[in-house]
């Protein structure tokens, strides 16, 4: 994140409160959702695992394709 910090915030003109804003927002969801996806990799298996995420993800990009 810090490698675009300076292109995101000369293209949006966010000021480096707003843009730590949401880091820290991004940090926080990151570290609740981290811990309980690794205890269901576990228990179902990394190849599983990582097909679910790479749907969601597919799934998600499609989605942001069609809508505005």
């Amino acid at each position: 994140m810090g490698f675009a910090k300076v292109a995101f915030q000369a293209d949006t003109g966010i000021s480096d409160a707003a843009f730590a804003f949401g880091a820290g927002v991004f940090f926080v969801g990151y570290a609740l959702f981290e811990v309980p996806s690794n205890l269901i990799m576990h228990r179902i298996g990394a190849r599983i695992w990582m097909c679910r995420i790479m749907v969601t993800w597919g799934l998600v990009s499609a989605r942001d394709d069609v809508c505005p």
